[in-house]
């Protein structure tokens, strides 16, 4: 019989802070909590507009991580996950992968983002490096 894969959940809160900008804060997770971290967005209200039509016009065709159209969601994902993991929500994630990882299990990253990140798609906060040496590990990310 096929064993099933389990997952432990990673809590991440996005609410907005002092005009224009962000704070993000681990609510639980397999490493704990954090404090908050405050950040911006790495694009334009514009920007983010038209990413958001650009992406919505390919919805109906595969995307694949190789595939050409793919490439705008590898882009806007790295940024935002490297304004929003930093200092100490970067590390409770990293350290909440080891552990999951060590025990054989995914984790869950539950985003409960305020407006106006709920434009964005979730999937699309992508880290543009490995987070542990030789990790090969499963993130998946919800939303709430």
């Amino acid at each position: 019989m096929k064993e099933q894969f389990t997952y432990q959940d990673f809590d991440l809160l996005i609410e907005p802070g002092p005009p224009g900008s962000y704070r993000a804060r681990v609510l639980r997770s397999p490493a704990g909590e954090s404090g908050p971290v405050q950040f911006m967005l790495p694009f334009s209200d514009l920007e983010l507009e038209n990413f958001v039509l650009k992406v919505s016009q390919g919805r109906r065709r595969t995307r694949g991580a190789g595939r050409p159209e793919s490439a705008p969601l590898k882009e806007f994902g790295g940024k935002l996950y490297e304004a929003v993991f930093q200092g100490e929500l970067r590390d409770v994630l990293q350290s909440g992968l080891i552990r999951t990882r060590a025990q054989r299990a995914g984790m869950r990253l539950r985003l409960r983002p305020r407006r106006p990140l709920r434009r964005v798609s979730y999937t699309t906060m992508l880290n543009p490096r490995p987070v542990a040496p030789n990790a090969d590990y499963a993130l998946r990310i919800t939303a709430r």
